[in-house]
């Protein structure tokens, strides 16, 4: 049965085929919305669209309709793929498409999928401001080649999704749309193997001490309700989801020496 939170709205979800974004499509269907999936994989009847290509981001702009009520960014790519490929995903072909619907927003509401791996954006914020003032695609890929970034690009590429999410929502809040951000911890998806292969252990210590891998499922509904009516009062919000980690950690109730196998309060 439709809860109705997004009847009537038209919702565009990228990375529809699978994982995260398959959740959030069929959830966001379930609450009355007519969702419009866009992925590089269409054998499940996506939209094609590739993040990486600015060509690819251009046609859909173009096939998409003139107004839109929801924007769920939920694609994006591992720290194992090519750093060049991380950051144009994660950052620069999102904020891209999603500069390119702004009009067709207006009213609306954008929820960008991070992680909790950009939770670290103020160590980096001299950086993220510097990718930040590049202009397109091509430039963001210039000044990735050309920075001597030290973080991990995955990491960075959240960080720089958080700190732009939060900016960009301020400075669109008298006409909108509202943009806010979910971070989930490790997930269980099909790219979740990825994701242990470039962090490593690190990763699993975390799953066990919250006591298990997150699921699609989990973070779906977080998605749907900030996409949907019923949050219209939040705006620029970086909404962790992992099992009460981060909390754990930012409140010391959880030692780092537990993840390193000493135990931990």
């Amino acid at each position: 049965m439709s809860h109705g939170v997004l009847v009537g709205k038209t919702v565009v979800v990228t990375g529809a085929a699978s994982g995260i974004g398959a959740a959030v499509a069929e959830l966001a269907r379930s609450q009355g919305g007519s969702v419009i999936g866009l992925d590089r994989d269409t054998s499940t009847g996506c939209g094609e669209l590739d993040l990486s290509d600015e060509t690819s981001i251009d046609a859909v702009l173009a096939s998409l309709p003139s107004t839109i009520d929801v924007l769920c960014n939920v694609a994006g790519v591992p720290g194992t793929k090519p750093d060049q490929l991380v950051l144009a995903v994660n950052l620069s072909g999102l904020r891209h498409l999603t500069l390119g619907l702004r009009a067709r927003l207006v009213g609306g509401s954008v929820v960008n999928v991070a992680s909790t791996a950009g939770s670290q954006w103020p160590s980096v914020l001299d950086e993220i401001n510097e990718v930040l003032a590049t202009t397109s695609m091509g430039d963001g890929a210039a000044w990735l080649e050309e920075s001597s970034l030290e973080m991990d690009t995955y990491n960075f590429s959240k960080a720089a999704l958080i700190v732009w999410s939060m900016r960009t929502a301020w400075e669109w809040r008298d006409v909108g749309p509202r943009i806010n951000c979910v971070s989930p911890g490790a997930v269980d998806t099909p790219i979740l193997g990825d994701f242990h292969a470039s962090m490593g252990p690190i990763l699993g210590a975390v799953s066990a001490l919250v006591g298990r891998d997150g699921r699609p499922e989990d973070i779906a509904p977080a998605v749907c309700f900030l996409a949907s009516s019923a949050s219209t009062w939040i705006n620029g919000v970086n909404l962790i989801a992992d099992g009460g980690f981060a909390g754990g950690m930012a409140s010391g109730a959880v030692e780092v020496a537990a993840l390193l196998g000493g135990g931990g309060s």
